[in-house]
């Protein structure tokens, strides 16, 4: 595979003019927070959930891995089958699918029927993530790629401060039910904001190109290695922290001591220090794509390992876990970046393709983790993540010789 598509180093990316982001993009990263809202939200329920459709927690654990199989899935596929269309009807389109998908999950009490609406449901939340990305990028013009791209993830962590301890509380309350009718109005809110406020972008090729050239010109600039091992790191952080934060609430109430209704108030933490993570990780980013990750995995590593070490004092195990969601999402928008760059000839595909990267994790997390939790030993499902957090560095630390043999030869 050639590495010569696009020629990007890791130099630091350089502001564009005047600095500022369009109030567009800012459009794009409010209209996701029900999809960031309904990909963690599930975290926060999971003994409500367990109780109200009587099976037990792994299986509401594999509600997450569904929505990120369907989130895997879906990027690339309806990316692909979405080329060469107006990128806003297609993320109007996908978000209608989105709204209803929830909507019926608040109606139907079936655990079977809610795991397909998980995928629906995340395939539709995997076509408007993806389209919402590419519009952003485009909006933000050349130099402010990884601010743009921490916007949208903004608003996906926003989910984390308000989103997920909302819906975790009204489970505690009244019935988890409440949460999807919420999820599925907010959507429906955000496209109504996206079809005001954010333009239509001009086509980038005639209607004489067909889709089979659309797809193949895209292709053709994945092929790098130097895209493979960043999207093997992108994996690795992904299973890493989800393994970890899928149980979240079981580690806090079982290890940690916190009651039900105390839970809520650490998930606000997390998503706190979620958003913090990746709204200063956008600018970090503009510093250096690579530097960013690797301090970042080591960061989040150490942060693993003072949770297991803290994990039976409550007030402790919630400041670790705080600092986790900062050290963790610090990241993020670099990891999406540093693809985004590399392929320069498939700005849609690879975004679709860094998002199923994430979702390989959102899925295999989970994974591990239920298998740890099954066997009752609750605690320990953080040094899981912890192994696979050194994993993602040492595949960082790949990518680091790769780039300075380039930047040798």
């Amino acid at each position: 595979m050639s590495d010569k598509t696009a020629q990007v180093t890791d130099e630091p990316v350089r502001e564009g003019p005047g600095g500022r982001l369009p109030f567009g993009v800012y459009v794009l990263g409010a209209s996701v927070f029900a999809l960031g809202t309904s990909e963690f939200v599930v975290a926060g329920l999971v003994d409500q959930m367990a109780g109200s459709l009587h099976v037990s927690v792994p299986r509401i654990g594999q509600l997450i891995t569904a929505f990120a199989i369907g989130m895997l899935v879906g990027a690339p596929l309806m990316a692909v089958l979405t080329l060469g269309r107006d990128r806003k009807t297609v993320l109007l389109a996908a978000a209608a699918v989105f709204c209803v998908a929830h909507l019926l999950t608040a109606v139907i009490p079936d655990y079977g029927v809610i795991f397909v609406l998980r995928i629906v449901a995340a395939m539709a939340a995997a076509t408007e993530l993806t389209v919402a990305q590419v519009i952003a990028v485009a909006l933000a013009g050349p130099g402010r790629v990884p601010r743009a791209i921490a916007v949208i993830i903004g608003g996906m962590t926003l989910a984390n401060v308000a989103g997920v301890p909302i819906g975790s509380l009204a489970g505690a309350q009244f019935n988890w039910q409440i949460i999807f009718v919420f999820i599925g109005l907010v959507s429906a809110a955000g496209a109504i904001l996206v079809a005001v406020y954010v333009p239509r972008l001009p086509r980038s090729h005639g209607p004489e190109v067909t889709l089979p050239t659309l797809v193949g010109r895209e292709l053709r600039s994945m092929r790098q290695t130097r895209i493979f091992v960043a999207l093997a790191t992108t994996v690795l952080f992904e299973t890493a922290l989800f393994s970890v934060y899928a149980y979240v609430q079981p580690i806090l109430t079982d290890a940690s001591g916190l009651s039900e209704h105390q839970v809520p108030i650490v998930l606000f933490l997390f998503g706190v220090g979620m958003f913090l993570g990746s709204t200063v990780g956008g600018r970090l980013a503009q510093w250096s794509l690579l530097r960013n990750i690797l301090l970042s995995l080591v960061a989040m590593i150490v942060m693993m390992l003072v949770l297991r070490v803290v994990v039976h004092n409550p007030i402790a195990a919630a400041a670790a876990v705080t600092l986790l969601g900062i050290c963790a999402f610090s990241m993020t928008a670099a990891l999406s970046s540093r693809v985004i760059g590399f392929a320069v000839g498939a700005p849609t595909l690879a975004v679709a393709i860094v998002m199923s990267a994430f979702n390989i994790g959102n899925a295999v997390g989970p994974a591990l983790g239920g298998v740890v939790i099954g066997r009752g030993a609750t605690a320990d499902v953080i040094w899981v993540g912890m192994i696979v957090a050194v994993a993602a560095l040492g595949t960082a630390l790949i990518s680091a010789a790769m780039q300075r043999r380039a930047d040798a030869g």
